[in-house]
């Protein structure tokens, strides 16, 4: 029996011969579409199914991208240094950088001996920190209240410390976190006698600092 050695292709029916061009190249079936060259920002172009898949090279191949059956996402690969994150806590790495700009920092208020209250801000803020210094012979509060002018006799803070006689009561991010605690309306301070009402102390036994932003 003679073999035949020519290139024949099942049609699922007989088998016919394979086509080719002059120059030995074989006609492959482009599903109905004449094949293209893959380029960047091919606007609605007429691809062979081939090139309707997504490919990506990574440096030496062409690799199918693979990706998730949920609404078609894609998978990518992190960048990150590994030392950077801890992707099993959903830790991040990361560093302060010091900036000598005021973008970033909280504005400093003071009164020293002025004020026995006093607005610190007329509008909504963030305070961070807070220091008193209580030079009378008696415990005295320190208050924040949240109003954008000066708080009368009785009005009731926002906070009140306990300013032991001849000490100072500082109260930092441990207390008002990082991000600081919002005042909605203002910030003012006010130096009170009494810890659930402003009364009001005496302005030159006080030494005040508020960091707000």
């Amino acid at each position: 029996m003679i073999v035949d050695s020519r290139n024949w292709v099942w049609t699922g029916t007989l088998w016919v011969r394979m086509s080719g061009t002059a120059g030995g190249a074989v006609i492959v079936s482009t599903s109905g579409s004449a094949a293209v060259a893959a380029a960047d920002n091919m606007a609605n172009p007429t691809a062979s199914q081939m090139l309707d898949y997504n490919f990506v090279y990574d440096g030496a191949t062409w690799d199918r991208w693979q990706g998730t059956s949920v609404a078609g996402a894609g998978n990518v690969a992190e960048q990150l240094a590994p030392g950077a994150e801890d992707n099993t806590n959903g830790i991040y790495a990361y560093q302060w950088k010091p900036l000598a700009v005021s973008t970033y920092c909280p504005t400093r208020f003071v009164d020293f001996a002025a004020n026995a209250t006093l607005n610190v801000k007329a509008t909504a803020g963030n305070v961070f920190s807070l220091a008193c210094h209580n030079i009378n012979g008696a415990a005295r509060f320190i208050q924040l209240h949240n109003t954008a002018t000066v708080p009368g006799g009785g009005a009731v803070p926002l906070f009140s410390f306990l300013v032991p006689t001849g000490a100072q009561t500082l109260v930092g991010t441990d207390f008002f976190t990082a991000s600081g605690v919002n005042f909605s309306t203002g910030i003012a301070f006010a130096f009170s006698t009494t810890e659930g009402t402003y009364t009001a102390g005496v302005a030159t036994d006080q030494f005040t600092t508020v960091l707000y932003k």
